[in-house]
């Protein structure tokens, strides 16, 4: 899904202690173990995942005489998809990418039916130097990434019926897009009016929007999800490079790093849970797994050496690279060896999250039965099949939680940490 080429800051550095705050208050998952599984090469020493779809089909290159994409598939392992890189598949198997040729690099779309479709560019940068490259498609066939163009690179969306169109910039001379979702909304980078690479948001409706940094100059988005959260690197006002996720309303979170001082983070994908992944670098790659629940997690390795995760799916399934023994680097892929709780074990957990709060004098016995009551109602209800009911008495928890933190019986970290649990078991059945 990549593409390779002051209040504010305050307001959303305060949410983020709420939630790191609270991991230890509300432990509502499961603690999760994850295997690593070598996904090998193309027959070179050199392979690297960078996408995967909800089927578990991974795309990325490998070297073979060269670069050459490939498409993983647990059935029939890796193929080549011919020359180039492949950066995104969607769930109907369409892979794009990238290939090198005579006149220079191409953006590509790969199907099982068509093979490989050069989508173009949209002119020279300047006379004889002419290039473009796919970084992603959504559901709708929809691919975003960057072109050529007389006036400075562009990040471009393509369709069938519409071709190439450029999306513009910040106000600077270049831009990039990285990944689309399925409502169209598009992520990237582009250079501003001062000379700055800031991450963007570009709808149809409102064009490309500004999402910020961390404190420092530069930002850049790398994936987002249905929901429409974005996640990236961006640097502090220390000079540090970090991992963030921004949210409409919320603004950009820092997600800080597993290194030490002057250590670097970057995310590079996210699913529709709002799992994150991607690297930390603390004199070597690491990849990282990171909710709102835990914080971030190193993912193992296959040797202990270098390690990055490009991509995270809706089954939780994560793809990236790892190194061998050797130190070349090979597609991996990870997988979580423990099952997630179910609803009915979560809301389990938040109850018993509510005892502890008692039990720690955060919270009077009469207040966590006021809460704990429409938790009593939605369990009842998820287990005679009622889902509507459990989604409206998980509301009624959540409007009983803001309750207490107006009325003083919960601070404001504690509230925000009830009602996100609650949001998220809401998510899992459906409401």
């Amino acid at each position: 899904m990549r593409f390779r080429l002051g209040s504010t800051q305050v307001c959303t550095g305060m949410v983020l202690s709420v939630l790191v705050s609270v991991a230890s208050v509300l432990t509502i998952d499961a603690q999760t173990e994850w295997t690593v599984d070598d996904l090998g090469t193309l027959g070179g020493l050199f392979g690297d995942a960078q996408d995967i779809n909800d089927a578990g089909y991974i795309v990325g290159e490998s070297s073979l005489n060269g670069d050459h994409a490939f498409l993983w598939t647990p059935s029939g392992g890796m193929v080549s998809l011919g020359t180039g890189t492949a950066q995104a598949i969607n769930n109907a198997g369409e892979v794009v990418g990238f290939t090198f040729g005579v006149s220079g690099m191409r953006a590509f779309l790969w199907t099982e039916a068509e093979g490989r479709i050069d989508l173009g560019n949209l002119g020279e940068i300047f006379p004889g130097s002419a290039f473009s490259g796919a970084s992603d498609i959504n559901e709708l066939g929809e691919i975003v990434g960057q072109t050529s163009t007389p006036g400075g690179a562009r990040a471009f969306r393509w369709t069938r019926s519409g071709g190439m169109i450029a999306l513009g910039t910040l106000g600077g001379p270049n831009s990039g897009a990285s990944a689309v979702n399925d409502v169209g909304q598009i992520v990237g980078a582009s250079d501003t009016t001062a000379g700055e690479e800031h991450a963007f948001l570009w709808t149809q409706a409102n064009g490309m929007r500004d999402l910020g940094t961390l404190g420092g100059p530069s930002s850049s988005a790398r994936d987002i999800n249905e929901a429409g959260q974005v996640v990236g690197w961006a640097t502090t006002g220390s000079g540090e490079q970090h991992a963030f996720l921004w949210t409409d309303g919320v603004g950009m979170i820092d997600l800080g790093t597993l290194g030490g001082p002057g250590s670097r983070s970057q995310a590079e994908g996210i699913n529709d849970a709002g799992e994150v992944v991607g690297l930390f670098n603390d004199n070597d790659d690491h990849a990282f797994y990171w909710t709102q629940d835990r914080g971030m997690i190193q993912l193992p390795t296959l040797t202990g050496i270098e390690s990055a995760a490009r991509a995270i799916n809706n089954s939780g399934q994560v793809a990236g690279y790892g190194d061998i023994a050797t130190g070349d680097a090979h597609a991996v892929i990870w997988t979580h060896t423990t099952t997630p709780p179910n609803p009915q074990e979560q809301i389990e957990s938040l109850q018993a999250a509510l005892q502890d709060m008692v039990a720690s004098g955060d919270l009077k016995p009469g207040q966590a039965n006021g809460l704990n009551k429409p938790l009593q109602n939605a369990a009842r209800s998820l287990a005679d099949g009622k889902v509507a009911a459990a989604c409206a008495q998980l509301g009624d928890f959540q409007v009983e939680v803001m309750r207490k933190v107006s009325g003083g019986a919960l601070t404001a970290a504690e509230g925000t940490a009830l009602i996100e649990s609650a949001r998220r078991i809401r998510s899992a059945i459906g409401c």
